[in-house]
């Protein structure tokens, strides 16, 4: 059993018809392990976006979670996640749904010396108020390769249908992220978000720490 936070901060940038737009995210999770295969979590997210008339910032929609490895056999590993999303956020300034959401991840992955290859398979009840469309999957595959010493390169692409009832043009994406690991117990993260179409937003960047005891 051990104890993990994490905290990482998003930036994107969205050229529209309407303008440029920016947004900045920070998330602080905090984790336990309740037994070898279940943890539970919970993750707080602050928000920041402006779209050059105005700004908005403050508390997100919280959410909890629990990830069950229900199955472990030499290199594979299967888990299942579900998730519930509270609207803690302000959905009248945009940052919340202002209402509850409800999620659940099925992920795979296959460890080699190496390199890691895993997917992930999820739906989402995306309740909201704004008309948006409230049934959500989403699909991605990823590798994660050893690099150097404590060092791992991770590419990560995938998609998800578009919330947007007016559009069937759905969102993809690749990810390409660098972790370094001075310590068992410290992990810092880098990386690139980029659109595969127009539907996704075209690039944005993020970095991450976690330390666990």
């Amino acid at each position: 059993m051990q104890f993990e936070i994490n905290t990482d901060y998003s930036y994107s940038r969205i050229d529209g018809d309407g303008g440029r737009s920016r947004e900045n995210q920070v998330n602080a999770t905090l984790s336990y392990g309740l037994t070898d295969r279940l943890d539970i979590a919970t993750t707080i997210p602050y928000q920041r976006s402006s779209d050059g008339a105005s700004t908005q910032y403050g508390i997100g929609d919280m959410s909890m979670e629990l990830k069950w490895r229900f199955y472990e056999s030499g290199p594979v590993s299967l888990a299942l996640k579900p998730q519930i999303t509270l609207p803690t956020g302000d959905d009248e300034k945009g940052l919340g749904n202002g209402r509850n959401g409800y999620s659940m991840d099925a992920m795979a992955s296959y460890e080699m010396r190496y390199l890691t290859i895993s997917g992930n398979l999820g739906y989402a009840y995306a309740d909201n108020k704004f008309g948006t469309r409230k049934n959500i999957w989403n699909a991605s595959v990823a590798a994660e390769v050893d690099v150097a010493s404590r060092i791992k390169l991770s590419l990560d692409v995938g998609s998800y249908r578009n919330d947007d009832p007016n559009s069937n043009t759905n969102p993809a994406f690749a990810i390409i992220g660098l972790t370094y690991s001075p310590t068992k117990s410290l992990d810092l993260d880098i990386g690139l978000k980029k659109g595969i179409n127009k539907a996704e937003v075209d690039h944005s960047w993020g970095a991450g720490l976690a330390v666990s005891w």
